[in-house]
C-alpha cells in the first residue's frame, strides 16, 4: 500500500514521539534543574569534589549533584573514585563522604538512618545528634567523632556509570583534626591541625569558637601553610574548629567540616616536674659545643622529655628524651627558642616545668671585597653588568640569606636580593657607587645574624674616541717594490677628532704577537695621516693596525680592525741587506 505525503509525516512524527518518551523513561536527568521532592529534607550538600551523584527514590537514573543541593529522605548518594562530598545534616552535624561510597538517607520510626551500602565516611556529630547508621553489623547510634568503613561485594559500584569529573572543585579536607580531648598538662594528647587544599586556595583561615555556629570567634589564624597548632592560651572548655579557604582575590571558596575538641587543664600526675638549673641560656653558633639544658633529678622519674619551640605557647615543638639530668641540643640553628621539661615513668607524666629560653646568636657573615667595574665603549651603550657577591657562612646557619645593595651607605633605599648560601649574582645597570652587605634569615625572612661587613665598589663607563679607518695598503692586497735599495712603504689612515696621537703596529701574524715595527704619529690637520715604514723587512704576509690616543685617561680607542697585505720585490730575496 502506498502512503500519502500526509500519512508519511504523521508516521514520522509518531516515531519521534515514541523515541523521545522512551529516552525520558530511561534518563530523567534533563529535569535536574527543577528537581523537587515531597519527602522531608534531611541534609544539604555543602561541597563536592569531582564525581558526586544523587538519585531520588522515585527516579530511574542518577543525576549529577550540585553544591547547596537539598537532600531528602530516601535519597541515594554516590561518590566516584577520588571524589568527596560533605553533607550538613539538619542538626548541624557534618559528614565527609569518601570516594567509592554509596549511602541511602532512610527513615525508620521517624528517625534518620544512614544506610552505608559500601565505602567509608567520617565526621563530627553534635552532642544533640541522633543519627543512626546501618552497616553489615546492624543498626547503631553514633555520637562525637566517627569513622566508618564498609567494603564488601554486596553492591556492584562498577554498574554506576561514571560522569566527567568536575575541574572547578575547591575543598579543604582534614588530614589530621584535633584530638577529642586535649590536656594542656599532657603533651601526649597534643596534636597539630593538618589539612589538604584542593583547588585554587591561596590562604587558609583557622577559626576556633566555643559556639558551633561560630558567632563569637575565640581564635583566628591566617596561614598559607597546611598545618597549625592549637593555641593553649585559650581557657579550658569545649571548642569547635573549622577552616575557610580564600583564593588570591581574597574571595572565600571553601569551608571544611567542623570538628570539636575539649581543652582541659587537669593535673594527671603526682610526679613533680623538673627544676631547671639552666633557664636563660646564651649561646653562639661559633662555640665548640652545643647548648646544654640541666635540671635537678626527680625521684621516681625514669626519663625526661624536653620540648623546644619558637613560640612560648609551644604550638609547634621539637621533642628530645633522655634518662640523665641534662641534655645537649645538637641540631640547633640561630634564633630565639623556648623550652620546658617533663618527668616521666611507666605510669605517669608530670606537668611542665618552668619555661626557659635559649638565645642562639650567630657570627656575622664575612663579605669578600668587590672589585670596581670600568666599561670602555665607543657606542655609549652598555649591557647591565653582573657582580658576584661571595661571603663566608657558619655551618649552623640555614641556607637562607638576604643581600642588600644601596647607593646610600645608610641602606635606607636598599634593594634586597633573597638567595641561598651563595654566591649571589648582583646586576647593576647605572654607573655609580654601590654598597653591599649580607645577613642570614630564618624561614620567615627575619634576620638571625648580624649584618656582614660593608663592601663598596664603583661602576663607571668610559666613552672611547673612535678607532681610525685604515686607507692604504688596502686589506688583502699585494704591495710590489720595484727597487730593493729603496724599500719604503707608506701606511695611511683617516684622522679622528679628539685624538692627539696615533699608535701604529705591523706584525707577521693577525694576533700581533710577532710585531716587526711600531711607532707613534702626532695628529695633524691633514685630510689623511701617514707613516713611512723605512725598515727593511722580508717579503711575505703582513698585518697592520692603528689606535687613536687621547690625553684623557682611559679614553684611548680600541685598535682598528687590521688590514692584511703581501709584500714582494723584484729579486724576491728573502730579506733586504
Amino acid at each position: 500500500m502506498k502512503l500519502t505525503t500526509i500519512e508519511k509525516r504523521l508516521l514520522t512524527f509518531c516515531c519521534l514521539v515514541i523515541i523521545m518518551f522512551s529516552y525520558l523513561l530511561y534518563d530523567d536527568s534533563l529535569f535536574v534543574e527543577s528537581r523537587s521532592n515531597t519527602n522531608e529534607k534531611v541534609a544539604e550538600l555543602v561541597t563536592k569534589k569531582q564525581d558526586v551523584r544523587v538519585k531520588s527514590s522515585d527516579q530511574f537514573s542518577w543525576i549529577n549533584a550540585r553544591e547547596q543541593d537539598d537532600l531528602f529522605a530516601y535519597d541515594s548518594l554516590f561518590t566516584g573514585e577520588n571524589s568527596t562530598a560533605i553533607l550538613k545534616l539538619n542538626d548541624g552535624s557534618q559528614l565527609q563522604i569518601d570516594g567509592q561510597t554509596l549511602i541511602v538517607l532512610a527513615f525508620e520510626d521517624g528517625q534518620l538512618v544512614l544506610d552505608l551500602k559500601s565505602g567509608s565516611l567520617s565526621g563530627n556529630l553534635n552532642l544533640s545528634s541522633k543519627l543512626l547508621v546501618r552497616t553489615k553489623d546492624g543498626l547503631q547510634k553514633l555520637d562525637g567523632r566517627i569513622r566508618l568503613e564498609k567494603n564488601f561485594s554486596g553492591v556492584n559500584l562498577q554498574k554506576i556509570d561514571r560522569l566527567p569529573a568536575g575541574q572547578d572543585s575547591t575543598l579543604l579536607v582534614w588530614k589530621s583534626p584535633p584530638s577529642f580531648k586535649i590536656n594542656k598538662q599532657d603533651p601526649r594528647t597534643y596534636t597539630d591541625l593538618a589539612w589538604q587544599k584542593i583547588g585554587p586556595i591561596s590562604d587558609t583561615v583557622v577559626e576556633i569558637s566555643t559556639s558551633p555556629d561560630f558567632v563569637i570567634l575565640d581564635s583566628v589564624l591566617k596561614t598559607k601553610k597546611t598545618e597549625s597548632g592549637i593555641p593553649f592560651s585559650l581557657p579550658t572548655g569545649q571548642y569547635f574548629v573549622r577552616l575557610k579557604g580564600y583564593n588570591q582575590a581574597k574571595q572565600q571558596t571553601a569551608t571544611s567540616i567542623v570538628h570539636s575538641f575539649e581543652l582541659t587543664d587537669i593535673e594527671r600526675s603526682s610526679l613533680p616536674p623538673p627544676i631547671l638549673l639552666t633557664q636563660n641560656i646564651q649561646h653562639s653558633d661559633d662555640f665548640p659545643t652545643p647548648p646544654k639544658v640541666e635540671w635537678q633529678p626527680v625521684n621516681k622519674a625514669e626519663k625526661y622529655k624536653l620540648e623546644l619551640s619558637r613560640s612560648p605557647r609551644f604550638e609547634k615543638v621539637t621533642s628530645l628524651e633522655t634518662t640523665s639530668s641534662d641534655i645537649t641540643w645538637s641540631n640547633y640553628q640561630a634564633g630565639s627558642y623556648f623550652f620546658r621539661l617533663y618527668s616521666l615513668n611507666a605510669e605517669e607524666i608530670s606537668g611542665p616545668s618552668e619555661i626557659g629560653t635559649i638565645e642562639i646568636s650567630s657570627v656575622a657573615p664575612r663579605l669578600q671585597p668587590l672589585k670596581p667595574i670600568t666599561v670602555r665603549t665607543e657606542s655609549g651603550q652598555v649591557d647591565p653588568q653582573n657582580v658576584n657577591v661571595i661571603w663566608s657562612h657558619s655551618s649552623r646557619l640555614p641556607s637562607r640569606y638576604k643581600v642588600e645593595v644601596s647607593n646610600d651607605g645608610s641602606f635606607r633605599d636598599a634593594k634586597v636580593i633573597a638567595t641561598q648560601r651563595g654566591p649571589a649574582s648582583l646586576q647593576v645597570k647605572k654607573p655609580g657607587q654601590y654598597h653591599v652587605r649580607v645577613y642570614a634569615t630564618n624561614e620567615q625572612g627575619e634576620p638571625i645574624s648580624p649584618s656582614s661587613n660593608i663592601e663598596s665598589f664603583n661602576y663607571q663607563i668610559k666613552n672611547l674616541i673612535p678607532a681610525p679607518r685604515l686607507i692604504r695598503p688596502f686589506h688583502d692586497t699585494t704591495v710590489f717594490l720595484q727597487q730593493d735599495d729603496n724599500p719604503y712603504l707608506w701606511l695611511t689612515w683617516k684622522p679622528v677628532v679628539d685624538a692627539e696621537q696615533f699608535s701604529i703596529e705591523v706584525a707577521r701574524d693577525k694576533d700581533f704577537q710577532q710585531i716587526i715595527d711600531s711607532a707613534v704619529v702626532n695628529s695633524t690637520n691633514e685630510t689623511f695621516l701617514r707613516y713611512l715604514m723605512a725598515k727593511r723587512i722580508p717579503y711575505g704576509k703582513y698585518y697592520w693596525r692603528v689606535k687613536s690616543v687621547s690625553q684623557t685617561e682611559n679614553t684611548d680607542s680600541n685598535w682598528s680592525e687590521p688590514n692584511m697585505f703581501y709584500l714582494f720585490h723584484k729579486k724576491k730575496e728573502i730579506f733586504f741587506e
